[in-house]
């Protein structure tokens, strides 16, 4: 283990079963849950039932990802989001708080684990209007993983078992009157999703003309001593040749952007896991070349979860990931990964905006200056390449 066991909790171990078990429901009062230990082997339990908890910690807490099962029964949680819960959950007891709906990110991803996860959802103040259809659905499609559906009842008394209801128990409006409220529900979105849609392009029209600056810019570090470089560049060394269009696009043009990449910046002799921490760390953005071959690259897979990490960390860091249209699916990433592109945006390389937007997601603070040309001089010193072109 990493960590020890958490004050007044009581971890265990048992063989049989490969479980470790953190119990902390001898804590009282407890109204958090505290960085948990991460066991070298088995699946990691927690117990946290009884307390006075009203909302779960993120994954990025220490140890929480890791776990499998979480008994949370009696406590007074209000809302879940997705980033509250472990990746790979299989057991999940929330029965007896204060929920009253699950947003669609939690059904979607509990739907998804269907057959791998066990629930217990009952004693909840569970709202049954029209709007808490997709929780009644789900509570209807997976009878056969939510161990206590028959007990789970609407906090209103007159619509009784949750289990029990139909779509038109709670959406039951007229033909007609359905009818006309969908199409002004349409009608709205078609409106708002215009107005983001041009909106967008308005602000890029105006930074690509340095109109209005101030107003639309990203946050950025002031006069910071680490983050010295704009943009970090990982890609497999397989696609060297995708480089090219980064530096006369990014570097050369009317910007200047200072980028970084291994085949010019990392010394020879360097530890390679070494250079790509550095990398990251003085990079106010970590740009990745999402191809197959980046994908099937271990140094690939090893720049994107540094980045990852260091991006959750920093608010000043982000992470800029560009598709290849040769990539369909994510399905071959690790499941960390994979959530991360399920739950963020990113860019894909062949849409038609691709450099307006890629070069309004770089930082705006430093105006039109950047890296300053290199001389033949300094061409003539630059050291070959650190990656061995074996590396995948």
């Amino acid at each position: 283990m990493k960590r020890t066991c958490p004050f007044g909790c009581v971890c265990t171990f048992e063989r049989n079963e490969l479980q470790f078990k953190i119990d902390c429901d001898s804590i009282d009062p407890l109204t958090h849950v505290p960085d948990l230990p991460i066991p070298i082997v088995g699946n990691a339990i927690l117990y946290f039932n009884n307390k006075n908890l009203t909302e779960l910690p993120n994954s990025t807490l220490y140890g929480y990802s890791n776990l499998r099962q979480l008994h949370l029964a009696n406590n007074r949680l209000t809302h879940i989001s997705l980033a509250q819960l472990p990746a790979n959950l299989t057991y999940l007891d929330v029965s007896n708080n204060s929920l009253k709906t699950f947003d669609k990110n939690v059904l979607e991803f509990l739907s998804s684990r269907s057959g791998n996860i066990r629930l217990r959802i009952s004693g909840n103040l569970w709202i049954c209007d029209c709007d808490a259809e997709p929780l009644i659905s789900f509570v209807a499609n997976l009878s056969n993983s939510i161990d206590d559906r028959e007990h789970i009842e609407c906090n209103e008394i007159h619509f009784g078992k949750m289990a029990f209801l139909k779509k038109t128990d709670i959406c039951g409006l007229p033909t007609n009157y359905s009818a006309l409220l969908f199409g002004c529900l349409l009608g709205i979105a078609i409106i708002i999703m215009a107005y983001f849609y041009l909106k967008k392009s308005v602000i890029i029209c105006l930074y690509e003309r340095n109109l209005c600056i101030s107003c639309i810019s990203h946050p950025e570090p002031e006069n910071s001593n680490t983050l010295t470089v704009d943009a970090f560049l990982a890609f497999s060394h397989m696609d060297s040749e995708l480089v090219e269009e980064y530096i006369e696009k990014l570097e050369k043009g009317s910007r200047a952007f200072k980028l970084c990449y291994y085949q010019r910046d990392w010394l020879i002799g360097e530890s390679i896991p070494a250079c790509i921490l550095k990398s990251i760390e003085e990079s106010k953005r970590i740009i990745i070349l999402m191809t197959k071959n980046f994908k099937q690259s271990a140094w690939g897979r090893f720049e994107f979860r540094m980045a990852v990490q260091a991006t959750s960390i920093d608010q000043y860091k982000r992470l800029i990931i560009i598709v290849y249209p040769e990539v369909e699916d994510f399905n071959d990433l690790d499941s960390e990964l994979r959530t991360y592109m399920k739950l963020n945006t990113y860019l894909r390389r062949d849409d038609p905006q691709f450099w307006r937007k890629l070069i309004f997601a770089m930082p705006h603070n430093h105006g039109n200056h950047g890296r300053a040309p290199i001389n033949a001089e300094r061409q003539a010193q630059e050291l070959p390449l650190l990656r061995p072109k074996t590396v995948a």
